[in-house]
């Protein structure tokens, strides 16, 4: 089905990127590098949100809750 795959892919990339920030402390995700960019806390939960509500939830029964959706939108 190509929504577990989906899934499955999203769960891949997720494991990659708790590799590349494993690294970081957690000061570090909280800092910006200039005024005009976001820190890694801020990327790491809105490209998750992004990906979990407009491809997941269209293509698998994964779901996001009306908490993580509000915080979020």
């Amino acid at each position: 089905r190509e929504g577990e795959e989906l899934r499955k892919r999203f769960l891949r990339t997720q494991e990659r990127t708790d590799e590349i920030c494993r690294p970081l402390s957690a000061e570090d995700c909280l800092l910006s590098v200039t005024k005009d960019t976001s820190p890694p806390k801020w990327h790491l939960g809105h490209t998750s949100w992004f990906f979990a509500k407009f491809i997941l939830g269209k293509f698998s029964t994964y779901e996001v809750s009306p908490e993580i959706d509000f915080v979020f939108n």
